[in-house]
């Protein structure tokens, strides 16, 4: 199975439709909210390049 990570923020619309539609298809993923920890924030700038939440991973 695939690993998948999600990093999100609590008031973000996107980031609730993206974990509604993997909870739909049924697929377990790890959510990590860079809204309660900066340094995650920072890892997904690293890992993305991006800013903007929702940001999903599979397998890295």
């Amino acid at each position: 199975m695939a690993k998948v990570e999600i990093y999100s923020s609590e008031h973000c619309p996107y980031c609730v439709m993206a974990k509604q539609l993997l909870d739909r298809k049924g697929i377990i993923y790890k959510e990590i909210r860079v809204d309660l920890n900066p340094e995650k924030r920072q890892e997904m700038l690293k890992k993305s390049r991006q800013r903007t939440v929702p940001q999903i991973f599979i397998n890295n």
